[in-house]
């Protein structure tokens, strides 16, 4: 605070004037100001507390916990991937920037550790060869659904748009030691894609470990699933190599099940009778077909048909046998899928009960009926009537086609877009006047002999048509005219599409320009 020197044209207050250190500090012969100079060199002013000493943790840098697999990297050496997110970059009220939400993925994914991510569902893939502990690739049950960049896309972020320099792609890679097939989450970056081999080259910017001999810049191709890019979600990235564990998993259980039941003897098992094979050869050996009633396919389609029934009979057995629940490893590896069968339903499913009734409980029906009355539309036969009468005028316009395209003689690209805007300016002109018309006179021909009660037309009221059923209606009515454009605007579309289908020439040969 700057206190004004005071003049003598100035009014003297009556009150003491106040500034800093006012209430601490004496001014020496004028008891109605004070000094602003601060505390004088004389006094010394001490806190009642006594001070307490410095901790020896004090001196110690304080750390930051971020996982080492995501060490922060310079953005000066390695390219810029933010995280991929679906907001206007123009900023809208009452929703959160597109920056800030960018900045907060980021920390996010930075906060993240990948390996601990795999190990709470279950994946603990730095286990020796962890991805050949099935004799099934892992590539193949990638589900390229979780991919919010194609590998092309993830290799043009590598180029600085305001620069056009080219930098690497920092990413996570699942590197094996080849000595005993451990895996470590090391940093590398990203080199290039080979799509042949559907696998990414990366060089680790790690030195190998010393007993390998600690060379630098190693390269290697590594599938999708073994490579993390920066800017990705390590949530999404975990729950893709889960589903690829479990997909894996489930087709091995699918394969080793099958082999077993393929591989049961079929001489003991029930066969069709003679009945059931004479009703198969009438039902295969007829003109149409072309298979004779004596000839030698029919037989070999008995023959299929017979060992069909076979193997449902010992899948039968063989499920019937694991659901006992008999203390094999085997049959515990497979309880899973076998309690998904046919026959684990058929088990478990409920005797059917003894009366054809279902049991409402008590209450009272007048007042039930009355709520019922008063929650629906349909009380008064003229709604039913005028629903009818709406949605018979809907779809017949569902039969007009907004873009009629006359395709019985060909037409230049003029006359083709003359055509095609009167065909359209035609089809809005029918859908704005007959079409409302027509609804208008339907809803005001049923409802015109409603005078009083729900539906009365002739309501003046606002207040009584707002909590009316006559409004509800009316929006019910408006919904229906919606579905019947968006119908009619796709079947159109697709009229149109596979008209030019139909029409383009399957292949075009100019050979020359006067003949084109």
């Amino acid at each position: 605070m700057v206190m004004r020197p005071s003049s003598a044209l100035q009014r003297p207050r009556t009150a003491r004037q106040r500034a800093i250190y006012s209430e601490v500090l004496l001014v020496e012969g004028k008891p109605g100001t004070q000094k602003l100079a601060g505390p004088p060199q004389s006094r010394e002013f001490r806190s009642t507390r006594e001070p307490r000493p410095l901790s020896a943790h004090g001196f110690a840098q304080r750390k930051r916990h971020v996982p080492a697999l995501m060490e922060s990297i310079p953005l000066t050496k390695y390219a810029v991937i933010e995280p991929k997110v679906i907001e206007s970059h123009k900023t809208v009220s009452g929703r959160c920037p597109r920056r800030l939400r960018i900045e907060r993925l980021k920390k996010r994914y930075e906060s993240q550790d990948i390996q601990k991510l795999l190990i709470e569902r279950g994946l603990d893939v730095t286990l020796p060869w962890y991805e050949d502990i099935s004799p099934l690739p892992l590539s193949v049950f990638d589900n390229r659904d979780y991919d919010l960049r194609s590998p092309f896309e993830w290799l043009a972020l590598a180029k600085d748009p305001e620069t056009g320099e080219e930098r690497p792609l920092p990413a996570l890679a699942l590197w094996r030691d080849p000595a005993d097939g451990t895996g470590y989450w090391r940093r590398a970056v990203v080199l290039q894609y080979d799509s042949a081999g559907e696998k990414f080259e990366v060089q680790y910017e790690e030195a190998e470990p010393t007993e390998l001999g600690g060379r630098r810049g190693m390269m290697e191709f590594l599938p999708r699933l073994r490579v993390m890019f920066r800017g990705e979600d390590p949530e999404a990235f975990a729950n893709r190599v889960e589903e690829a564990y479990k997909s894996r998993s489930t087709a091995d259980f699918l394969l080793r099940y099958n082999f077993y039941i393929d591989n049961m003897p079929t001489d003991d098992v029930q066969q069709l009778n003679g009945d059931q094979l004479q009703w198969l050869r009438k039902a295969v050996g007829n003109k149409r077909a072309g298979v004779t009633a004596g000839g030698a396919e029919l037989e070999f389609v008995l023959q299929e048909v017979q060992l069909d029934f076979a193997r449902a009979m010992n899948r039968v057995t063989f499920d019937t046998h694991v659901l006992q629940g008999n203390a094999d490893p085997l049959q515990e590896s497979l309880l899973p899928y076998v309690e998904k069968g046919f026959v684990a339903q058929a088990l478990s499913k409920p005797l059917a009960p003894w009366k054809g009734r279902i049991s409402i409980p008590r209450h009272r029906f007048s007042e039930t009926f009355a709520k019922f009355c008063f929650a629906t539309l349909r009380i008064r036969p003229e709604v039913v009537l005028a629903l009818q009468g709406i949605k018979a005028q809907s779809e017949a316009r569902l039969l007009e086609n907004i873009f009629g395209i006359d395709v019985s003689r060909p037409l230049r690209l003029d006359e083709f877009r003359q055509n095609l805007r009167s065909s359209c300016a035609e089809a809005s002109m029918a859908l704005k006047e007959d079409w409302l018309t027509s609804l208008q006179t339907i809803v005001l021909r049923e409802f015109d002999g409603v005078k009083k009660g729900w539906f009365n037309v002739r309501e003046k009221n606002v207040d009584l048509y707002r909590h009316g059923k006559l409004r509800r209606f009316l929006v019910l009515a408006r919904l229906v005219m919606q579905d019947t454009l968006r119908n009619l605007a796709k079947i159109s579309v697709e009229r149109y599409v596979s008209t030019m289908e139909r029409l383009a020439p399957v292949k075009t040969m100019v050979e020359s320009l006067s003949d084109a």
